[in-house]
C-alpha cells in the first residue's frame, strides 16, 4: 500500500494520499503517506456514510473537492488546519465489492482539475484493489494451509497413539 501511495504522490500534484480498508461497515486507515501525517490520523476510522472515505465508500462513486474549508461533510480539522484545500476520495472495487477508499489531498485549489490526474488516480486505484484482493486472497490461503496441517499432525497422533495403545493392549 505505502509504494503505491509513493506512485500516487509521484505522477500526481497531491501532497498526501491515503488508503482506507473495508471492514465490516466501517472503513480503517491502514496507509498514509506524504506530508502532515499528524493531521491525517486525526481520525482512523470512520462508519460508512461518515466523513469523505465513509460516503465514498456507501456510494461507491468518488468524490472531489476543491474547498475543504467549505464543506461541512469533511470531519478531519487538522487536515484543514494544515491547509489543504483539495480533497479526492475514490471507491477502491474488486467484483462488485467494496475493498477500500484511496484518498489524496493538496495544498493548492488547483490541484486535480485535470481530466488526465482523475483518470490516472482511478487506473491505479483499480490495480490497488486488484492487489488487495489477492493479499486477502493470500491470507485466507496461508490460513487454510495451516488449519490443514494442524488437521493432519492431529490425525498422525491419534492414529500412532491408538496403535500404540493397542499393541499395549495386546
Amino acid at each position: 500500500l505505502r509504494l503505491s501511495l509513493d506512485t500516487v504522490l509521484e505522477v500526481t500534484a497531491v501532497d498526501a494520499a491515503e488508503i482506507w480498508l473495508a471492514d465490516g461497515d466501517s472503513l480503517v486507515m491502514r496507509a498514509h503517506r506524504g506530508a502532515h501525517a499528524e493531521a491525517f490520523v486525526e481520525h482512523s476510522r470512520f462508519l460508512m456514510g461518515e466523513g469523505f472515505p465513509g460516503i465514498v465508500g456507501q456510494t461507491r462513486a468518488p468524490l472531489l473537492i476543491h474547498d475543504l474549508p467549505a464543506d461541512p461533510r469533511f470531519l478531519r480539522q487538522r487536515i484543514v488546519e494544515a491547509g489543504y484545500h483539495t480533497f479526492c476520495a475514490l471507491p477502491l472495487v474488486y467484483r462488485d465489492r467494496l475493498v477500500g477508499v484511496m484518498g489524496v489531498a493538496a495544498l493548492s485549489t488547483d490541484a486535480l482539475k485535470n481530466a488526465g490526474d482523475l483518470q490516472t488516480l482511478e487506473a491505479i486505484g483499480e490495480r490497488i484493489a486488484v492487489a488487495i484482493a489477492n493479499a486477502e486472497l493470500h491470507r485466507r490461503i496461508q490460513h487454510l494451509s495451516v488449519l490443514q496441517e494442524r488437521e493432519r499432525i492431529a490425525r498422525e497422533m491419534h492414529d500412532g497413539m491408538a496403535q500404540l495403545l493397542g499393541y499395549i493392549n495386546t
